[in-house]
């Protein structure tokens, strides 16, 4: 998920994930909503139900900043600030 977002999100903006609900058995077994906080996702209210009444949790994370990539010479990329 940090990859994903370094990659595809430029910002500003806001990130949604959608997770098991703090009622949810798997909730606690999963480590789901462990890791997100630790990514710095923060519980932003209930989701819609999943099928069979499952209960559901947003996680939502800021981004502030805008930047750009930049091609090295070596094929990688580096962020450019650009606010």
């Amino acid at each position: 998920m940090t990859e994903a977002m370094r990659r595809f999100v430029s910002g500003p903006g806001v990130v949604d994930l959608v997770t098991f609900g703090a009622g949810h058995p798997g909730a606690a077994a999963s480590g789901a909503r462990v890791l997100y906080e630790r990514l710095g996702l923060t519980p932003a209210g209930a989701a819609a139900p999943a099928p069979k009444a499952a209960p559901r949790q947003v996680y939502r994370k800021t981004i502030a900043y805008k930047h750009a990539r930049q091609k090295t010479q070596y094929g990688g990329e580096i962020a450019q600030d650009r606010t």
